[in-house]
């Protein structure tokens, strides 16, 4: 059991090189698994009939990697997408803003051309 990390020898004071609980840890934890177990939600890859029927204006998440993306939901200005890699997630703005894609943030409804001068 480790208590604090902080309090290993990181200049080699102690005679047994620099960082010594670290390595312990590291080879002691070297083939050490958890099992991953996800419980959904799953998400269905549409194809065929499904994939011609879909929203022209939904926003798909399709970068691979973690790149973190913004996109206003654009049947309510007062609502975005953040897409986390392939994830997607929509957010409220707060009350009264609209979001700017330009700024990548919740903005006056004056300042964002695209959406009506009143939010939703």
């Amino acid at each position: 059991m480790v208590w604090s990390v902080d309090l290993d020898d990181f200049r080699g004071y102690c005679g047994t090189g620099k960082y010594p609980l670290i390595k312990t840890m590291k080879s002691e934890l070297a083939d050490y698994m958890v099992e991953l177990v996800y419980e959904g939600p799953y998400e269905t890859p549409r194809g065929g009939a499904a994939a011609e029927a879909t929203d022209p204006n939904e926003v798909v998440c399709e970068d691979g990697d973690a790149h973190v993306s913004f996109f206003r939901d654009r049947s309510d200005c007062s609502m975005y997408y953040v897409c986390q890699g392939a994830v997607k997630h929509h957010k409220p703005c707060p009350s009264g803003l609209v979001f700017n894609e330009n700024e990548n943030v919740c903005d006056w409804p004056e300042n964002v051309e695209e959406c009506p001068s009143t939010a939703k």
